[in-house]
């Protein structure tokens, strides 16, 4: 008797609820299996022009007496939500109330963290609507089976026209949550890009339509729509192709407000349509952590005096473990490389003829990256005027281009989005014949670089080792310091030209210079200063010579 009357009043309860929200009850058949535990094989609901459908509905509440006498319902009522699936077909009014809505619109419903209901849904779709006549499919956003235990345990998986964007399992408590998820890049990136077309379109329906009220506000759509322009604009326009399985393992600590995050990248693999033979695809996992706290506001590149730790700010901090990995690009995409960095002619001649002495007949140089120690990026949150700095403890570059093999150390290095930057660093350069033919001829600068207009001039070997510091003292502008003992030695050096007018032949001098040995020593530092002009302060120096 009890039960029979609480429907009516059940059904009065839902109208109340949901009159203010515009939602209409289409059909609800409710069956009482107790007073606090309601079975609804079928419900549909209409939101404006909007519908929703929900497959075996079964909601068990904590006092349904107290509700129906308060005439007031909350999420901490509920004990338990169950349903097999729930099926949402949206209306354009959704998009319109949600570009009127602005970021900071305050939330509706909250969850009592000691009062978890249990949740388990089966598959939610939802459809969105056709937004012009030329659509051949009909977009849609799933969620597969969402579970929440009482314990605060929550999984669920999420899906952008069958493309899985990402999983999710996580732990609420009331002191920390702890999130696992798991992103496919490659299936994640279709789905975001498919996403992504069906946000532009709606974008311009919104612009274009007159009765759309123009609105300037941040809102959800925008702002999603923002951040996903931003990634996966240069992703199109490099025509990166982004594979990989990216874990993370994450803990917010509710009570200091500090995050921190694992993140584990496998089988990744990043490669450019523009650049076939220049790929990223380490054969180990890429590990890195990320950390959200309150961090000391410092300047390295400040003078000491006006340097201040008093004072903090919220910022992250990304900290990617050690890595090498080597690759080695072809003639075309190396030659396409110099005619991105070089817009004049004749330099651009001279690098492209030195480049042919120098690499390999039959294969391409091999270029290689090797990071010993963790890489620590700092990024401030909300806060324009702290600049992101980067540090790198050391990272090495090495190229093997047959004749020329160089190693560039850099330790120490730093550099920040306010393009200030500075290291210390070790240049160790070789060209050496080959190593394959003894007898191959020394190398003719003359042909390298003819425009010297010099008769012969050769060597058969020479090393540079240079060490010191670079840094930029103010914007546009590269100070570089050499340490003493960097040295420059060459073997084998034959000089010869003819001083006087040679298109005459009246020729006045004949020159010559042949010697088995130079070597230059630096006794003291030395500095070159690169901005409009070149200024170099080249320190006393000892220089051996000896004859062939």
């Amino acid at each position: 008797m009890i039960i029979e009357q609480a429907k009516p009043l059940t059904v009065k309860l839902l109208n109340n609820l949901l009159a203010d929200n515009h939602i209409e009850v289409l059909n609800f058949d409710a069956e009482y299996v107790s007073l606090n535990h309601i079975r609804i094989p079928r419900l549909i609901l209409k939101i404006e022009d909007s519908h929703i459908a929900v497959q075996e509905f079964n909601l068990e509440l904590r006092d349904s007496i107290k509700i129906l006498r308060n005439q007031q319902f909350n999420a901490d009522d509920i004990v338990s939500i169950d349903t097999q699936s729930v099926y949402v077909d949206l209306g354009e009014s959704f998009f319109i109330r949600q570009s009127q809505q602005t970021e900071d619109s305050p939330a509706t419903l909250q969850l009592n963290l000691t009062k978890l209901p249990k949740v388990t849904l089966g598959q939610i779709d939802i459809r969105l609507p056709a937004l012009n006549d030329n659509q051949a499919t009909q977009h849609r956003l799933t969620m597969d089976n969402l579970t929440l235990s009482k314990a605060g345990q929550l999984d669920t998986l999420w899906r952008f026209d069958d493309y899985p964007l990402f999983s999710v399992n996580a732990t609420l408590g009331k002191r920390t949550w702890e999130f696992d998820t798991q992103v496919d890049l490659g299936l994640s990136y279709q789905g975001l890009e498919s996403l992504q077309q069906y946000l532009n379109l709606l974008n311009d329906n919104q612009l274009s339509s007159p009765q759309n009220e123009p609105n300037n506000n941040p809102n959800l759509l925008k702002g999603l729509h923002s951040q996903l322009s931003s990634i996966l604009q240069p992703i199109n326009e490099q025509k990166l192709t982004i594979e990989g399985q990216w874990r993370t393992h994450t803990t917010l600590d509710l009570v200091s407000a500090t995050l921190s995050s694992q993140q584990s990248i496998s089988d990744f693999s990043l490669r450019s349509a523009r650049w076939p033979s220049v790929y990223f695809a380490p054969e180990n996992p890429i590990n890195f952590m990320l950390n959200m706290d309150q961090y000391p506001v410092s300047n390295p590149f400040a003078a000491n005096d006006t340097q201040t730790e008093t004072s903090t700010f919220l910022g992250l901090t990304l900290n990617l473990a050690p890595f090498e990995y080597q690759l080695a690009p072809n003639k075309a995409d190396f030659e396409q490389l110099i005619d991105l960095l070089v817009s004049d002619t004749s330099t651009h001649a001279q690098i492209h003829n030195l480049l042919a002495q120098l690499s390999p007949p039959h294969k391409p140089p091999q270029l290689s990256i090797t990071v010993p120690k963790p890489i620590e990026v700092r990024l401030p949150l909300n806060n324009s005027a702290i600049a992101t700095l980067v540090s790198i403890p050391k990272v090495s570059l090495q190229l093997d281009g047959h004749h020329l093999q160089s190693l560039l150390t850099l330790h120490h290095l730093q550099a920040n989005t306010d393009l200030q930057w500075r290291s210390q660093f070790e240049w160790n350069v070789e060209l050496t014949p080959s190593k394959i033919d003894n007898n191959a001829p020394a190398f003719d600068l003359t042909t390298w670089m003819p425009e010297l207009e010099i008769e012969q001039f050769s060597l058969e070997k020479a090393a540079l080792n240079l060490n010191g510091e670079v840094n930029t003292p103010q914007v546009d502008s590269i100070a570089i310091s050499i340490n003493p003992n960097s040295t420059l030695a060459i073997d084998k050096i034959i000089y010869s030209d003819q001083q006087g007018d040679k298109s005459t032949h009246k020729i006045q001098k004949n020159i010559g210079v042949q010697l088995a040995h130079l070597t230059l020593n630096l006794d003291q530092s030395s500095t070159i200063s690169l901005q409009q002009n070149i200024e170099v302060n080249l320190a006393p120096f000892s220089l051996v010579a000896v004859n062939l």
